[in-house]
């Protein structure tokens, strides 16, 4: 029975019986993992770390024989991410991070990439309007895990040749020359600043993401690009951003 160190971000938590909590987080040794932390309601809990949401915590935890869920046996708090916690909206987005990885991420799959990005994310939660933080991490998240449409070549005939304003194709999966955008339904339009800040984020290392700029009239395309992309290519609708909008938060 292998024991794990790691680091990890605590992404939910339910109440198990009357001591107890079931976690899911995401760990950089083992990816995402759901495991059970036994004695943690009580007077005198076994832990003295915090179990707020979205925190990074050191974690020690051993699987469970014939069982996919982890016994969690120490727990230290390394971050509490707090100038994130500034105001509703940053709290927001770092729960639909949360559920993006839910959706996005299987269990046990390791991707030190996919870790530090959602690391990053919450710290720059502190300095950056949440709905950037969003944007850039939906797109660096789906090229980790797959999922990005295409943004080169014509995802149907392999055209290069893509015009300005162009359309991605959301069942085809990604981007479509003039001619297939013009005879395939379900398109959507994509302007050139869209498109050039997509490929710009997704670029091959990632480095330096945060420091490239939202530009004006982007979000909100994006936006929409990106959830109904998800949306049909998930079979997922994201129950933190539909409770956004209700409550008309700026995400």
């Amino acid at each position: 029975m292998a024991i794990i160190k790691s680091d990890a971000i605590l992404l939910k938590k339910t109440e198990l019986r009357e001591t107890s909590f079931l976690i899911d987080f995401y760990t950089l040794e083992s990816g995402k993992i759901r495991g059970v932390l036994k004695g943690v309601r009580t007077p005198q809990p076994q832990f003295g770390c915090s179990f707020e949401l979205f925190v990074r915590d050191r974690v020690v935890f051993y699987e469970k024989k014939d069982r996919d869920i982890f016994i969690v046996s120490q727990c230290d708090l390394e971050d509490f991410y707090a100038g994130m916690r500034k105001d509703i909206d940053s709290i927001a987005c770092a729960a639909y991070i949360a559920e993006l990885l839910d959706v996005c991420c299987p269990f046990g799959q390791r991707n030190e990439n996919i870790f530090d990005l959602t690391d990053s994310a919450f710290r720059n939660l502190a300095v950056k309007r949440p709905k950037d933080v969003a944007r850039i991490f939906e797109i660096r998240l789906m090229k980790e895990a797959g999922f990005l449409p295409s943004l080169a070549d014509c995802v149907h005939c392999s055209s290069k040749n893509i015009p300005d304003n162009a359309k991605i194709n959301i069942k085809g999966g990604g981007i479509v020359c003039e001619d297939c955008g013009n005879r395939l339904p379900g398109n959507i339009f994509v302007k050139k600043e869209t498109l050039g800040f997509m490929k710009k984020v997704a670029g091959d290392d990632g480095i330096g993401i945060w420091d490239i700029t939202v530009p004006a009239g982007v979000d909100a395309e994006l936006s929409g690009i990106m959830k109904n992309f998800m949306n049909f290519h998930l079979d997922r609708r994201f129950k933190t951003s539909e409770f956004m909008i209700q409550a008309g938060l700026d995400i």
